[in-house]
């Protein structure tokens, strides 16, 4: 590996460190009072009522794993199960008002930018924004 390729590689794990910071995951599950991954399920079921096949596969993970969050979750009366009127076999879920409320709140943390961004002047911005317009496809 060059010294290019690892000063990348450096780089590329600072942002993914910022990106994914794990006070910002904490936070949501003391906040919410539930994991991470019930409010990342929550957090899917924003888009609209899905399949648990279909949210599995947007969440990658199996049926199995995500059954007993949706129990916890119908349990605390924040998902509903309901049969697909097109396919009985199929089980839909959906949020309920609370679980949407708690689903935005999720959405308004993790949305949050890192404290570090506040202190960027406008120059370092406009920068940053010019690098990522780079990066992206």
């Amino acid at each position: 590996m060059s010294a290019r390729d690892v000063r990348i590689a450096e780089i590329w794990s600072a942002l993914a460190g910022l990106v994914l910071q794990e006070d910002r995951r904490r936070r949501v599950s003391d906040e919410l009072g539930i994991s991470f991954y019930r409010a990342k399920v929550l957090r899917r079921l924003l888009a609209g009522p899905t399949s648990m096949r279909d949210l599995a596969l947007r969440l990658t993970t199996d049926k199995a794993n995500l059954s007993g969050a949706v129990d916890d979750l119908e349990g605390l009366g924040l998902v509903e199960r309901s049969v697909d009127p097109d396919d009985r076999r199929v089980r839909r879920l959906a949020l309920t008002p609370a679980g949407r409320k708690v689903a935005r709140r999720a959405e308004q943390i993790m949305s949050e930018p890192p404290a570090g961004f506040a202190g960027l002047s406008e120059r370092d911005l406009a920068q940053l924004e010019r690098i990522l317009a780079k990066l992206s496809p």
